[in-house]
């Protein structure tokens, strides 16, 4: 769920109807977007390379839960989709015994 009027919400309502990759275009033009990430990005304590599309060695990672097949998957920067980790059982959290073993 995301907050009523926020970036978030606005851009997912823009990106629903569309495809992916017009959905990408919306992403990579929206200045209100970029300027929240700008923001995020600065608070962090990794040092910023100097050219945006220089290469890094520490990348974006996270796992998240679908629900459409209550699997875990894995987001990685450097992967070119997502890593199915494998389903986690009815009724636990994705943060409890069950849900860690897959990440």
């Amino acid at each position: 769920m995301t907050l009523p009027d926020s970036i978030l919400s606005r851009v997912l309502a823009a990106c629903r109807p569309l495809k992916t990759l017009d959905r990408a275009q919306v992403l990579e033009n929206d200045a209100e977007l970029e300027a929240a990430y700008k923001l995020a990005a600065r608070q962090g304590d990794s040092e910023v390379p100097e050219k945006a599309k220089d290469e890094v060695d520490f990348h974006y990672v996270c796992s998240v839960k679908s629900n459409k097949d209550r699997h875990i998957y894995e987001r990685n920067g450097d992967r070119k989709g997502p890593v199915d980790k494998g389903p986690i059982v009815v009724g636990k959290d994705v943060l409890g015994v069950c849900g860690l073993t897959l990440v």
